[in-house]
């Protein structure tokens, strides 16, 4: 178990975000998404399974931008 880092989720966000001219103001607020959907499926104890953060994670992405979501898993799915 580790210590959740906001900021690492925000640079994986803006990383496949970043073919968008709007990456830098897109990527706080999905980033919150993902976090508060992560934290909605866990348990009361707040951790956090990182699995279950990466797949909330490529799922939002799916949902806003395909070739985002293409990039977060090449590049941040596989480091998990």
């Amino acid at each position: 178990m580790e210590p959740f880092e906001r900021d690492r989720l925000l640079t994986s966000i803006y990383d496949s975000c970043k073919h968008r001219p709007d990456a830098a103001q897109v990527a706080g607020p999905l980033s919150d998404t993902i976090i508060q959907k992560a934290l909605t499926g866990s348990p009361a104890n707040g951790v956090i399974d990182i699995s279950l953060l990466i797949s909330e994670a490529h799922q939002a992405l799916l949902r806003f931008d395909n070739h985002a979501a293409n990039h977060y898993e090449a590049y941040f799915m596989k480091r998990a």
